[in-house]
């Protein structure tokens, strides 16, 4: 298994359009990605995880908020993550850079 960094992950959102992270949710994504990823789960699962479950349930004023957070950026990361076919990219050898530099329009920025 490649061994992906938080910033990886955080490219992920990127690509995929899930840009609406707060400052505070960019530091939580980083702090928590060691407690899920390399344990088992992959890249997508992780990066997944962590924006549609841990970020509202940690990041979030009230528990119903949380809630509806989770649930909509649950649905978006599955929606767009089956159109964009980085999935079965990834599942077909190609690298995270190969994707990434073959869709620069995804991207505002590369850094």
């Amino acid at each position: 298994m490649e061994n992906y960094t938080p910033e990886d992950g955080l490219k992920v959102l990127e690509y995929l359009h899930l840009t609406n992270l707060t400052k505070e949710e960019r530091k939580v994504f980083k702090e928590k990605w060691g407690d899920l990823y390399g344990h088992g789960e992959g890249l997508i699962y992780t990066t997944w995880t962590l924006y549609s479950e841990v970020l509202p349930f940690t990041c979030c004023s009230n528990e119903r908020q949380s809630f509806n957070v989770h649930m909509i950026r649950d649905s978006q990361f599955g929606e767009r993550l089956d159109e964009s076919g980085l999935e079965g990219d990834l599942k077909s050898g190609k690298s995270l850079r190969e994707i990434f530099d073959s869709h620069p329009e995804n991207f505002y920025k590369w850094n």
